[in-house]
């Protein structure tokens, strides 16, 4: 979560979120994404877990994070992937630096892994919001007009 990985930074001054939830204090975003509205999500059944750590099957991982990206970006990108923290899902937000600095959010119209529906309704709490007609990795399968989106915020 960007507002707690960010928490003892002075020099962040805007805050970027792709297709991502945006937890307020108390929240979980494992709890976040089960308690939205029902949205198909390509994660389902193409994760697994051991309780610490949980990974992508890798034969899924295209049309999860991937689907609209070059077949050379998805090939690379997932040789890339490796297993996540699973407290990244459970702990609790203890931060909500969205409350204290500028935001934006990229919602990415096509993504498979965080529903388009649960991204525009957390991406509320930021003070600027965008889409990008794209999957879940825009850097990937967008980067021209996902690198535009950071310029302009730099630019302020």
């Amino acid at each position: 979560m960007i507002s707690q990985a960010t928490v003892d930074n002075q020099n962040v001054v805007h805050l970027l979120y792709l297709a991502a939830y945006v937890p307020d204090v108390g929240e979980r975003l494992n709890s976040m994404s089960r308690t939205m509205p029902e949205a198909p999500s390509a994660l389902t059944g193409a994760s697994q877990t051991d309780g610490e750590f949980g990974a992508i099957d890798p034969d899924a991982a295209r049309d999860v994070f991937y689907a609209l990206c070059d077949p050379v970006a998805a090939t690379v990108n997932i040789a890339r992937l490796d297993r996540q923290p699973s407290v990244t899902f459970t702990q609790t937000a203890t931060h909500a630096l969205w409350r204290d600095l500028p935001s934006t959010y990229v919602v990415c119209t096509k993504d498979n892994a965080v529903p388009p529906t649960h991204q525009r309704l957390t991406a509320v709490r930021c003070s600027n919001v965008v889409s990008l007609p794209t999957d879940h990795s825009p850097f990937a399968s967008m980067p021209v007009e996902t690198a535009e989106i950071i310029a302009r915020i730099t630019r302020g």
